[in-house]
């Protein structure tokens, strides 16, 4: 009888540690899957800049102020050239509360093939050129095309992406919409709408000046 009881008592403590172990184990689980991740990205003249996600559309920027545009591309991609200068423009109208970060994809590329192509470009924001590049990529998108755009808030949040090399006033209307939901610039003049009773009104004026002539 004692040899019974004490099996079950030995049986009852193994259990028991299993338990924990396991509970343990999922706990160390829970606890990484809540950390969020972070990418340091180094920039080709200085410096370094440290995202992290935060969760859902939130996201961290140290302490860079104003708007985000985060730009992913590659030197040897033709559309990704096409757009550096509307990037150029888009900076410098909109330097103080914008900041344009070029997210380099290429591989290998030497410090003076960068530094050749900032200058043919004029290049007036940053440009990171780091291993985690891509890394970030994929994290947001992996299977975007690039040129691949990102624009985030002043409380950096996520607004909107953009795929390819699109028009500039297609960027800069998103942007200024920002601005002017968070108060940083006026409010757009308001665009008087035609009704179709104008509409049909004006149809029917130019017919009859044209019956005339």
């Amino acid at each position: 009888m004692k040899k019974v009881i004490f099996m079950l008592i030995c049986c009852l403590l193994i259990w028991v540690g299993c338990s924990q172990d396991e509970q343990q184990k999922t706990n160390t689980e829970a606890a990484k899957e809540d950390k969020q991740p972070t990418f340091q990205l180094k920039f080709a003249n200085s410096g370094q800049l440290d995202i992290e996600h935060l969760g859902d559309r939130q996201w961290s920027f140290g302490k860079i102020q104003g708007l985000k545009l985060l730009v992913f591309f590659r030197i040897d991609c033709e559309s990704c050239r096409a757009i550096v200068p509307h990037l150029v423009d888009i900076q410098e109208q909109y330097k103080n509360h914008l900041e344009v970060i070029g997210v380099m994809l290429d591989d290998g590329v030497k410090q003076e093939e960068l530094e050749n192509f900032l200058q043919l470009y004029n290049i007036n924001f940053e440009v990171a050129n780091s291993a985690q590049n891509l890394i970030l990529k994929n994290y947001i998108d992996k299977d975007a095309d690039i040129p691949f755009l990102v624009l985030f808030d002043m409380k950096n949040e996520y607004v909107q992406h953009y795929i390819g090399a699109i028009p500039q006033e297609m960027l800069e209307f998103d942007i200024r919409k920002v601005l002017q939901q968070n108060g940083e610039l006026g409010e757009p003049e308001n665009i008087k709408e035609t009704s179709d009773e104008e509409l049909l009104e004006e149809e029917n004026l130019e017919s009859d000046t044209a019956k005339e002539s």
